[in-house]
């Protein structure tokens, strides 16, 4: 779930998932934060995420589908380093 305080956290290029619509093969919906979080003085619960998926699609999350999405964790150096398919070298 992304809320105001998660979303002023994000940063461009921070991946996002959607928690129910899924991809072609089953993996999550993902689309990656474009620009800087939008917040209003007025509407104090209000902001807007500006995203892209793929090379033509542009989105917005908003407190309105903020709780469809999700932030993805990137994996920490452990886990990179023991799980051989995730290896740059093949």
């Amino acid at each position: 779930m992304i809320t105001k305080q998660i979303a002023l956290q994000l940063k461009p290029g921070t991946i996002l998932l959607h928690k129910s619509e899924k991809q072609g093969g089953g993996a999550p919906y993902r689309v990656r934060v474009t620009g800087q979080v939008r917040v209003w003085v007025k509407r104090p619960d209000d902001f807007r995420i500006p995203v892209k998926h793929g090379l033509y699609t542009n989105g917005e999350v908003t407190q309105a589908n903020g709780s469809e999405w999700e932030v993805e964790k990137p994996l920490t150096q452990e886990q990179y380093d023991r799980d051989p398919s995730q290896s740059i070298d093949g």
